[in-house]
């Protein structure tokens, strides 16, 4: 069961979960194989684009 509090931050993360290690997972298996190979100096976000739609409690 959700408390009230994991409910207020979930309204803010816009796929409305919390990331698994699958999803760190899944892009490092990408960025590790040759369709990645002209990749650099990149940052990625794997926060279910939560720092696109923050707000500050």
């Amino acid at each position: 069961m959700l408390t009230n509090n994991l409910k207020i931050k979930l309204k803010n993360i816009p796929l409305g979960r919390l990331g698994q290690p699958q999803d760190v997972a899944s892009l490092l298996a990408f960025l590790a194989s040759n369709d990645a190979d002209y990749i650099t100096g990149s940052t990625f976000f794997v926060d279910g684009r939560l720092l696109w739609n923050y707000q500050q409690q």
